[in-house]
């Protein structure tokens, strides 16, 4: 009812019927670790499971590890899951088990071999080794893993406990495809070894990566062939290479231990890229992409070999900016440490920079095609 007061004679008043508001139930929703709600802007207490009536809290509704309701994001348990074992016989079938969202350990207790490649999309899953070394190797032509929108996968720890990625010789696909929204990283007890593609079409022999995400934390890449990029192929998307990592003894035509095309890379911390040889161009890294960047601050490049120009660095498109670390030429065993030199037929043993591309260090003074060691500065 509305009361009404005259305003000549306020001893005399007037009522008259009204529709009711209702509840307001317009607010922000609000949730716990299993239900959702909202409060009534009007009447205190009054709830709303669904946000239109007057109801009990509603039990999330949860794909892809977030409410579809409220956007709430599921909390989930690590699972540390030991394979093999009763429950889960193969890594595939460990991997599958973990539900959306959720984050997984899993511990290898020996070695394994997988068939097919195994999709890790929409959760997290590290592997490591139970103790020792344990090493899972490709059985047949493919990927190893295939690291996908939502998928993180971590390859090792920083414990002595060593796991390793083997290829196959013959194979045409990179050991590990990291493809958009997809993360893959490498610790300290991680090596990828042995996959060698011999088709001239092939990139990343190590790890593709096609828009993802690849952080190098530490671990090795070794013994890796492929036509563009023996170990490492970054063809869009972002690369960081940090730590004590260690990328050495691969082979390629262009690009010995990495390739990269529209994609931005970091070097830094104590990084050594060694050992590598292309037959063209590129012992350790080839730059072909004009909106390729590769930010050096770290590390050393020695001892790469090349065919044609570029033993350690070659820059054909893009931009190479050397704030630190150090890339060893023709002079490279009288500097600190002393390293064997990197190699080319060119007359640039440390870099090489065509008429398309940007090499500088990161004061802004231009890097030329040079047989000496370069020192990079800020």
């Amino acid at each position: 009812m509305e009361t009404g007061t005259c305003s000549h004679d306020p001893a005399h008043t007037t009522t008259r019927p009204v529709a009711a508001l209702g509840h307001d139930f317009t607010g922000a929703w609000i949730h716990d670790d299993t239900h959702h709600w909202k409060e009534c802007a009007r009447t205190p207490g009054v709830i709303s499971g669904n946000g239109v009536e007057e109801s009990a809290k509603a039990l999330h509704s949860f794909v892809g590890g977030v409410c579809s309701i409220c956007e709430r994001t599921q909390d989930l348990p690590t699972v540390v899951i030991t394979v093999p074992s009763l429950d889960h016989p193969t890594l595939a079938d460990a991997i599958a088990a973990v539900p959306p969202g959720a984050t997984a350990t899993i511990r290898l207790e020996e070695d394994i071999i997988i068939p097919s490649a195994i999709a890790v999309d929409g959760k997290e899953i590290t592997i490591v080794s139970q103790s020792g070394t344990t090493t899972i190797s490709l059985g047949e032509n493919g990927n190893m893993f295939a690291v996908g929108s939502g998928g993180n996968l971590i390859l090792g720890d920083t414990t002595s406990n060593k796991l390793t990625l083997e290829g196959i010789n013959g194979n045409t696909n990179s050991l590990i495809r990291v493809t958009s929204g997809g993360t893959l990283e490498m610790n300290d007890s991680a090596v990828i070894t042995g996959n060698v593609l011999p088709d001239s079409n092939t990139t990343g022999a190590g790890v593709n990566v096609n828009g993802g995400v690849f952080n190098m934390n530490g671990g090795k890449i070794t013994d890796c062939t492929a036509n563009n990029g023996g170990a490492i192929r970054i063809n869009a998307g972002t690369a960081t290479i940090s730590g004590s990592s260690e990328i050495s003894g691969n082979t390629s035509t262009y690009g010995g231990a990495i390739s990269i095309t529209t994609a931005i890379l970091t070097i830094e911390g104590d990084v050594t890229i060694h050992s590598n040889t292309v037959t063209v161009s590129g012992g350790a890294i080839s730059m072909n992409g004009a909106a390729g960047t590769v930010n050096m601050r770290g590390g050393s490049i020695y001892n790469n070999t090349a065919g044609n120009s570029g033993g350690g660095v070659y820059v054909q498109a893009g931009t190479f900016n050397f704030y630190g670390g150090i890339i060893y030429g023709t002079d490279g065993e009288t500097h600190s440490p002393p390293r064997e030199p990197n190699k080319s037929a060119a007359t640039s043993a440390a870099l090489s920079r065509p008429s398309g591309g940007t090499a500088q260090y990161g004061d802004g003074e231009p890097i030329t095609t040079t047989n000496d060691t370069i020192v990079g500065r800020q």
